[in-house]
């Protein structure tokens, strides 16, 4: 019998500082494999820090991080990351399958060009995301949901254990959102998925665990996601409502709406 393989994340009494400013303060938590959480908390909460933290862009000032129980930064092939934003002239003539194939950088080490089998990869995550007929449109001519879920593929481009997404429904409207929950759900059957929302309503809809991160870190099942935790992790009140089949249940009590 082979034991149960670790956390695919795991932070212990990890700390971290901007320009002396406290961002994360004794934050520890396990993802474990092919787990779906969200990682929720107000603007400049540490969100995003976690995130870096997790891809080895940033180094706490003290605690201990392990993904896939090695130290950040050397596991950056086993992730896949969708960033919030995607810097970009939208007057140059990238297409989506250029967008797609930078998910492939490092895959291989250092070359000047895409292999066929890079091409083969991109090429197959558009076609996961439903996106294979607009390969060579441009990346600019597209819709917002569209645009995401390039950044999905090319996020998912290099096979991934580990995908890490930061706002993924940004900017995009219901349509584009439910097309994502079904995207996010079939992701995970074979990859640990740790995403950032600001949508709770979405969050109470796809996952079952919810990091809140305001400085500190508190881990919660999503049904005990109550007006009271919301209150405690955001320091205001804050609509959020749970969609189920048979329901719309707003989770947010004693007049909140």
């Amino acid at each position: 019998m082979t034991d149960k393989p670790g956390p695919v994340v795991a932070m212990e009494n990890v700390s971290f500082s901007y320009d002396g400013r406290l961002v994360l303060e004794n934050a520890s938590f396990e993802v474990q494999d092919q787990e779906l959480v969200c990682v929720v908390g107000p603007n400049g909460g540490g969100k995003t820090t976690l995130i870096k933290i997790m891809l080895g862009l940033e180094h706490p000032r003290h605690g201990r991080v392990r993904i896939f129980n090695a130290p950040p930064g050397e596991t950056r092939g086993r992730i896949g990351y969708m960033p919030q934003h995607l810097q970009y002239d939208p007057l140059f003539p990238v297409t989506v399958l250029d967008i797609v194939l930078m998910g492939r950088l490092g895959t291989s080490g250092f070359r000047l060009r895409f292999s066929a089998k890079d091409r083969e990869a991109a090429r197959e995550a558009l076609s996961e995301m439903d996106l294979a007929d607009r390969a060579q449109s441009l990346f600019a001519d597209l819709s917002g949901g569209q645009r995401q879920r390039v950044l999905i593929a090319r996020a998912i481009s290099c096979n991934p254990k580990l995908l890490l997404l930061d706002e993924p429904t940004a900017n995009v409207d219901p349509k584009a959102e439910a097309l994502l929950v079904d995207t996010i759900r079939a992701l995970n059957k074979r990859m640990t998925v740790i995403m950032v929302s600001h949508d709770l309503g979405f969050v109470s809809d796809i996952v079952e665990r919810v990091i809140c991160v305001n400085k500190t870190v508190h881990i919660h099942p999503t049904s005990d996601v109550t007006g009271q935790v919301i209150r405690d992790v955001y320091g205001m009140d804050r609509r959020m409502v749970r969609h189920d089949h048979h329901s719309e249940k707003d989770l947010l009590d004693d007049g909140l709406r």
